[in-house]
């Protein structure tokens, strides 16, 4: 289409959108048949579903569809990423249902299209979601919100003074709550902490790792070992398969990449997982009583 249908900041019913244009009405991409992609943009409904679209600096950060699972490039995600090669126009618009406001023709980047990260689905499961990093043909004045999510180009890694190990328990607002955990791997590295104090032994700190929009802490650092450190609530198998996944992911971001590995947990684990974790060369350490026990 060489003119488009609407002016920047009319408001029009979405309805109406689609007996001009076509397009399913369902959902936030719309592809259609004559080559346009429609897309509805509603941060404050797109929050419930796990979307988090805003404007970073010069580009507007549009989630992919798909509420619950892994997002896939299928449909209007697939029509998004291949928009350049197919020809078709992206055209945003600002709402999702009833009186929407058109905004801008958009294209993506041609660096950084999209990115994929971690996030949660509308059951708040963790799943991996598409962002789209789409640029506006030209400058106007939106009425989209900004938004705190964060596109790295590069992952980083960042080591810090001990702070968490003192606190027994989490934050975080989840839906305008506030739910309290106990966190017991906190408890364990507080206690694992203060005797090697008392043993004389350095003091432990963590590495802040951020990936794409993503941060991660590790659980402990032991500077003068070069030793990355994770922490397991139990010594049950689920939970130190999840420890070797963790320290595995971790080493590869921290650099120079750490000399030696650990894994700490409450109680000494069945031999058969003591066998599989000094197979990989990781270190064990375990309490029993008052100590904590290395292998």
């Amino acid at each position: 289409m060489k003119d488009f249908l609407f002016i920047k900041g009319q408001k029009i019913k979405r309805t109406e959108v689609h007996k001009k244009l076509a397009g399913s009405g369902q959902g936030g991409i719309n592809p259609t048949r004559h080559g346009e992609i429609l897309i509805f943009s509603d941060p404050k409904v797109g929050e419930k579903f796990g979307y988090h679209d805003g404007w970073k600096g010069e580009s507007y950060l549009y989630s992919g569809e798909g509420q619950e699972g892994d997002m896939e490039f299928k449909k209007g995600n697939k029509a998004i990423r291949d928009h350049r090669i197919n020809g078709a126009n992206i055209y945003l618009f600002f709402g999702s249902k009833g009186v929407v406001t058109y905004e801008n023709q958009f294209v993506l980047d041609e660096e950084n299209p999209y990115v994929l990260v971690d996030a949660k689905d509308k059951n708040q499961e963790d799943r991996q979601a598409i962002i789209f990093k789409l640029n506006p043909i030209e400058n106007y004045n939106s009425l989209l919100p900004k938004t705190n999510l964060e596109i790295l180009a590069k992952t980083t890694s960042e080591l810090v003074a001990e702070e968490a190990f003192e606190s027994e328990t989490s934050e975080r607002k989840q839906e305008e709550k506030i739910i309290i955990s106990q966190r017991k791997e906190s408890k364990l590295m507080d206690q694992f902490r203060k005797y090697r104090e008392k043993n004389g032994q350095s003091v432990l700190k963590r590495y802040k790792i951020k990936i794409n929009s993503n941060t991660y802490w590790t659980d402990g650092w032991c500077e003068d070992e070069q030793m990355l450190i994770e922490a397991k609530s139990s010594s049950s198998r689920n939970h130190l398969r999840l420890a070797i996944g963790q320290l595995m992911d971790y080493r590869r971001h921290i650099k120079p990449r750490p000399k030696k590995l650990a894994i700490l947990v409450p109680t000494k684990p069945q031999e058969d997982l003591i066998d599989l974790i000094l197979e990989l060369e990781i270190q064990l350490i375990y309490k029993e009583g008052n100590t904590f026990i290395s292998t």
